[in-house]
């Protein structure tokens, strides 16, 4: 087996290709029809992704499922494409909010054509996506399917209201909840309806539906840390986007909070808790104290404690090499992804913040 095949990543891919590819064609659909309002740049940031979310809804479909058909209904390829949609609209929202430049490497809508452009343009992919999964909804399962689908764009859009709305706090242990509050919201509610809805979409057994429902709200928190953490570890050229856009904006990161809980009170890096902007030397002089610090690596620690969690979760399920692969993909992401290169030739890993 190839270093390329062993990848936790790639052998996913592989146990789900047909389906997969059902995917990308729905995606494709969706993004040509948009094509008198999306430049071809814009067209091909939908392809760089790796669309972990819509891999994580197969996996689990494949999981729950009852029988075991050669390519999964119609429905659950609309249901993965949709997942697809919110979170890239979601991301086109999040570059508005952090004024950023990059994305995936290529430059964001808003900083090309505009913040009002790359609002209508993101809330576009939010529409697209709730028609496509309602499409399909038929049976009082489906009906509760699409009403967790809705909940969980509420709640995405919460903890990026919680996020932009903090208030100052100076306590750590405060900070902390209210980091894993947001990333629960934000980052971590996605991930675990990809898990949840891909098992409930195929009428799968309420413990397994509740069992992955929890490993997606675990893994989604751990990837967020450790995107946290790659956003000090990684330069930006390899990252796909701005480093260090936390610090800049004023938002704590678990890295960041970690670093302030080892510094003297009046450190100037505290002024962060108290909304105050650095100036452009102490932000240099931040950067390198961070990057530096002990900060990332305790955050580092945690997300594989959280991962470790997850697992536990999928070990409450039969075994199967699609729960096998799930395993894989938590450990990878705290475990292996700040050192080790991704195994195709000539690429920096990108598996596990690049998507």
């Amino acid at each position: 087996m190839s270093l390329h095949e062993s990848h936790p990543y790639y052998k996913a891919l592989a146990l789900v290709k047909d389906d997969f590819q059902a995917v990308e064609t729905c995606i494709e659909d969706l993004v040509s029809s948009q094509k008198e309002y999306l430049s071809e740049e814009e067209q091909t940031f939908y392809k760089k992704g790796k669309k972990l979310r819509p891999l994580l809804f197969l996996l689990a479909a494949r999981i729950a499922a009852q029988t075991q058909e050669d390519v999964l209904p119609e429905k659950v390829h609309a249901g993965a494409a949709s997942i697809e949609m919110i979170h890239v609209g979601s991301l086109i929202h999040d570059d508005i909010v952090d004024k950023a430049p990059i994305r995936r490497g290529l430059p964001t809508i808003s900083a090309s054509r505009g913040y009002e452009i790359a609002l209508i343009i993101g809330d576009l992919q939010w529409v697209k996506a709730t028609r496509l999964m309602s499409d399909f909804m038929e049976t009082k399962e489906d009906i509760l399917l699409m009403k967790r689908f809705l909940e969980t764009g509420e709640e995405v859009c919460r903890g990026q209201l919680d996020e932009m709305l903090a208030e100052p706090e100076e306590e750590i242990s405060a900070l902390v909840n209210r980091y894993y509050r947001t990333i629960d919201r934000k980052t971590g509610q996605l991930i675990a309806f990809s898990c949840e809805g891909g098992a409930r979409i195929v009428d799968g057994m309420p413990s397994v539906i509740g069992n992955l429902q929890r490993y997606g709200t675990l893994m989604g928190r751990a990837f967020q840390v450790m995107d946290d953490v790659f956003d000090i570890v990684r330069p930006s050229q390899n990252s796909g986007k701005e480093q260090m856009i936390d610090l800049k904006q004023g938002r704590l990161s678990l890295p960041i909070i970690y670093t302030l809980r080892s510094l003297p009170s009046d450190h100037f890096l505290q002024n962060i808790l108290k909304n105050k902007p650095l100036t452009q030397e102490q932000l240099e002089e931040g950067i390198a104290i961070i990057k530096n610090g002990d900060g990332w690596m305790e955050a580092a620690s945690d997300a594989r404690a959280i991962a470790s969690k997850a697992i536990a979760q999928l070990m409450l399920l039969p075994d199967s090499p699609y729960r096998d692969v799930l395993v894989e993909l938590a450990n990878y992401t705290v475990n292996q992804g700040i050192q080790q290169e991704d195994p195709t030739p000539g690429k920096t890993d990108r598996i596990t913040q690049n998507i």
